[in-house]
């Protein structure tokens, strides 16, 4: 699976564009249910997890996801391989507070990593 050059310059225009729509806040307030989200990979395809916890760490909700990789690793892309099965994985959790993603936000070079990417689509 390889991208090219054009297109690669499209989606940095596009990340761009987007991380101007990142509305960034601290979160230290009162909260109950924190979510986790990570991807992991194996022939050719990406499991999703999401665990949500309470503020005692007992596990409250989990899901899966399984899809196949549409997306090469690319570094300053990776939004763009795990949001895919990142949401599948998030969007079956009832509910929670706060999610954290294993992935840059603002802190991407070009302010839209994978957890800023995963914020605005939800």
């Amino acid at each position: 699976m390889k991208i090219d050059e054009a297109r690669l310059k499209d989606l940095e225009r596009e990340q761009v564009q987007l991380s101007r729509e990142v509305i960034a806040y601290d979160v230290r307030q009162n909260y109950d249910l924190v979510a986790g989200v990570d991807v992991a990979y194996t022939k050719g395809s990406a499991y999703g997890a999401c665990v949500v916890m309470d503020k005692d760490f007992k596990v409250i909700e989990s899901s899966l996801s399984h899809t196949r990789l549409n997306f090469p690793y690319i570094p300053g892309f990776f939004s763009y391989r795990e949001v895919e099965p990142s949401l599948s994985a998030v969007e079956s959790i009832s509910e929670f507070d706060v999610l954290m993603v294993n992935g840059h936000g603002i802190a991407h070079p070009r302010k839209f990593g994978l957890a800023s990417h995963i914020g605005l689509i939800l």
